[in-house]
């Protein structure tokens, strides 16, 4: 007889409850770590998945990899200190029960594709996540990357079905979206321009959920290659931008945010326009409508997620000039997604602020494609278009003291 779901969670419950942890070995772990010091089950949480990414090295082995749904012993990752996403997960799934905090594992495909509950069958899952229910309300791991915040799932697992084994029966679920929380970038620009064109800039940026795992990859790499990363930054934004010194936030730390600061010139960065313009365009800002260029799509558009990026560019005037306003604005609001921005000048000061924010991740070609694309058109000739600044008496602008972002 064709199987049912019922018998699949049973099969998995039976082999997972086989690859429990010897007690003395949990022991041991759970009091090397002193997880049970966290104040509360949220804590105890994160305090266990900082531990097992750090000390049980991560091999590289899906389930497609592993061929079967039952994951390996646990005490292989206690004792020889290697494991796999599902060795991982299943590791902690025991030291919360161990905590008296409930947890299940579940099975999840890509967000796209997702687990279908009319095929009774768990080949159809790429990998596993971990949900767990501290304090009242639901949070979702996976441990298959090292960098990744916790309660942050990847952006193809964000809004796909998954099953999760619940009490011998195969609950289904959708998982989050995300969003801001999960995924989200700002950054804090200022920039002093001199009277002959060149820029001195000094930056913070933050980004936060999935957009941190990069950053925090960081944290192996020799200061030789780190340097080498924070030039290549600067010559995105400009190919004429020489690094003058930079610094990271902790990136060990994954209960904190990561952030990094960068000091840089770029020389000439503005064009000198007959005796009383200086021209440039915005380079911290660099939206493009490559994926919206069909005016018509025969297929839905995927989107990698839902977000909201932040941008805020501070420009000190040189002395004797002024903006010249662009007389036009760029802002986009609907269901989809959102764009708004703004620019003003006060005093000797040119503040440039946007912020861009997606609110679902597939765009029919009918409905929601044609909002996508007008957003993105919009964007793309905010970006395109030229700062302009005419001199004028010097009693007209007040320069200020110079400074930087966040202080």
């Amino acid at each position: 007889p064709a199987q049912t779901w019922d018998d699949i969670a049973a099969a998995v419950t039976k082999g997972i409850e086989e690859t429990a942890p010897t007690p003395a070995l949990l022991n041991a772990f759970m009091s090397d770590i002193a997880v049970a010091s966290a104040p509360n089950a949220v804590m105890k949480a994160q305090v266990l998945y900082d531990a097992i990414l750090r000390r049980v090295r991560l091999l590289g082995v899906s389930l497609f990899d592993l061929g079967r749904m039952v994951p390996p012993h646990t005490d292989v990752a206690l004792t020889k200190k290697y494991g796999n996403n599902y060795a991982r997960l299943v590791l902690m799934h025991f030291a919360l029960k161990h905590l008296g905090i409930n947890s299940a594992i579940g099975f999840v495909d890509s967000w796209d594709e997702g687990i279908h509950e009319s095929i009774p069958t768990l080949g159809q899952a790429a990998d596993v996540v971990l949900r767990i229910n501290a304090d009242g309300k639901p949070l979702y791991v996976t441990a298959d990357m090292d960098y990744m915040p916790f309660g942050i799932l990847p952006s193809s697992y964000q809004g796909a079905r998954a099953c999760f084994i619940i009490d011998g029966h195969c609950l289904f679920e959708t998982l989050p979206e995300g969003g801001p929380d999960w995924n989200s970038d700002s950054q804090q620009v200022f920039v002093d321009i001199q009277s002959d064109g060149s820029f001195d800039v000094s930056e913070i940026r933050s980004p936060r959920g999935t957009l941190e795992t990069s950053l925090r990859g960081l944290r192996a790499a020799k200061q030789r290659d780190i340097k080498n990363w924070a030039q290549g930054v600067v010559k995105r934004i400009h190919p004429k931008a020489e690094l003058i010194s930079f610094a990271l936030s902790n990136l060990d730390d994954l209960t904190v945010p990561v952030s990094y600061t960068l000091r840089y010139r770029i020389p000439q960065a503005a064009l000198q326009i007959g005796d009383s313009l200086l021209g440039f365009r915005n380079y911290w800002v660099g939206y493009q409508a490559g994926s919206a260029s069909l005016a018509k799509r025969k297929y839905p558009m995927e989107y990698w997620a839902c977000s909201d990026d932040q941008n805020t560019v501070i420009f000190r005037l040189p002395d004797g000039f002024s903006w010249v306003p662009w007389g036009r604005t760029f802002q986009y609001q609907c269901d989809c997604l959102a764009y708004s921005c703004n620019f003003n000048q006060h005093m000797g000061t040119l503040i440039f602020s946007d912020r861009y924010r997606v609110f679902r991740k597939e765009y029919d070609v009918n409905e929601t494609y044609p909002h996508y694309r007008e957003a993105l058109t919009r964007m793309a000739e905010m970006s395109n278009q030229w700062i302009l600044l005419e001199r004028v008496s010097a009693s007209a602008t007040t320069k200020i003291p110079s400074g930087e972002p966040g202080k």
